[in-house]
């Protein structure tokens, strides 16, 4: 299990440092800022993190200069990326790893692992990568480009500040941050810098979310009226059963739908209104819950729950003449898995699309189908200049949604608009 050091208090309503200022808030009761308080209060990773006053400073000099600028950048001459790895669970260790190992143009440097495995003890030996504690000595002691962040998600926010600030450039596993406040920020010191930041957003990457993508945005689907997606199951053991660490079914899944959902559609949503599963106005960082989303001629309802298959994902699309349907697992499966053809099998997506004129269609990859992975897109995007599968500024949009949902579930389901919390440009 993670260890973790001492308790600080977060709140996803709290406006503090490095809040935009003149951006306009849902309204919150003194109720809800107590109940918000208390569902996001976090964890504390023992990673030996201090608030650099320098961040800060330079946090408060970036407010006001949001700017348009894309995330592509010049080309990067010279030495293969040295990167390091802040974070090496079993999620960076079974694909970051292996993702790193054919990129011929990366270079692990280090690891900062405070508590890592055997087996993460071994590969590292294999392959002469230190593993350091604290990403103080992670910073100091080793020549880096850039970091991948694969920690408890209730610690992002710091952890992103401290790389950025150290000037590398930064990849972070989903979901961005917890707080909007902190999304706006990073977003802010990463462009003020002109480092490359983005998030882990694997959906983004996927053949059957492009070739959905694809459908919807080439008008093969028509007019889109209505969107359903399920997902099912979050983990149950380690720092993941604490929700305020980890943001539960509703934050540590559910943002990969209010992250995909309008980028398919290339939509920006109006408002949303949301429920916590198991009834009252509790929290739905456990418990999971439903959200409706409004965009402008679509609708979008979304189940995201805690029990039943692990790790259901599925998502409907429907337009005026057809649908495309994006699921996994493939295939009829129960849990766990039996055969390591079935764990892959759970991890696999699958499209599915109907046209009304023409029947069942044989889905096809579209050509930007060619991203392999995240590391994958994130050393092209810092080497080549290649625009991001999904920067900090886009990832914005899946916080203000998630953080909504929650506030709409805490205020005993209020629609609450979204249009005045997020910015047009990049999403």
């Amino acid at each position: 299990m993670w260890p973790y050091g001492e308790k600080c208090g977060r709140s996803f309503n709290k406006p503090g440092r490095g809040s935009s200022g003149d951006r306009p808030r849902a309204k919150v009761g003194p109720q809800i800022a107590a109940a918000r308080t208390a569902a996001a209060s976090t964890c504390r990773r023992v990673y030996d993190i201090g608030e650099s006053a320098a961040v800060w400073v330079a946090l408060l000099a970036g407010l006001g200069e949001m700017t348009t600028r894309g995330n592509q950048r010049e080309p990067r001459v010279g030495s293969p990326l040295a990167l390091g790895i802040v974070g090496c669970g079993r999620f960076a260790t079974e694909y970051h790893l292996p993702a790193l190992a054919r990129e011929a143009r990366c270079v692990l440097a280090a690891i900062c692992e405070p508590a890592p495995t055997p087996e993460l003890k071994r590969r590292a030996a294999t392959t002469n990568v230190p593993i350091v504690e604290s990403v103080d000595e992670l910073l100091g002691a080793h020549a880096l480009d850039a970091a991948l962040i694969s920690t408890p998600h209730a610690v992002h926010a710091e952890l992103i500040g401290e790389c950025l600030s150290a000037g590398l450039h930064v990849l972070v596993d989903k979901p961005f941050v917890l707080e909007l406040a902190d999304a706006e920020r990073l977003t802010l010191l990463a462009e003020k810098q002109e480092l490359v930041a983005g998030v882990g957003f694997n959906r983004r990457v996927a053949e059957a979310y492009l070739y959905g993508r694809h459908l919807i945005t080439s008008g093969a689907l028509g007019e889109i009226r209505h969107v359903d997606s399920l997902q099912l199951g979050y983990p149950s053991e380690g720092w993941y059963a604490e929700a305020s660490v980890s943001g539960g079914p509703f934050l540590g899944r559910g943002a990969h739908l209010a992250d995909v959902v309008p980028w398919l559609l290339d939509s920006t949503p109006l408002s949303i209104v949301a429920r916590a599963a198991g009834g009252g106005n509790g929290s739905p960082l456990a418990t999971g819950g439903w959200w409706d989303v409004e965009f402008p001629g679509v609708r979008w309802r979304a189940t995201i729950l805690p029990h039943g298959l692990a790790m259901y994902d599925e998502v409907r699309i429907f337009g005026e003449e057809g649908y495309v349907i994006v699921r996994r697992p493939t295939g009829n499966l129960t849990w766990p898995p039996r055969t390591k053809a079935g764990a892959a099998a759970m991890l696999a997506w699958e499209a599915e699309h109907y046209d009304r004129g023409k029947g069942s269609q044989r889905p096809s990859a579209p050509p930007e189908a060619e991203r392999r992975t995240l590391v994958g897109d994130f050393v092209d995007a810092v080497i080549d200049g290649n625009r991001l599968a999904c920067s900090f500024r886009e990832a914005i949009g899946s916080v203000a949604i998630t953080a909504a949902a929650t506030e709409s579930c805490l205020g005993g389901g209020e629609r609450l608009p979204l249009s005045d919390l997020l910015h047009a440009e990049g999403l």
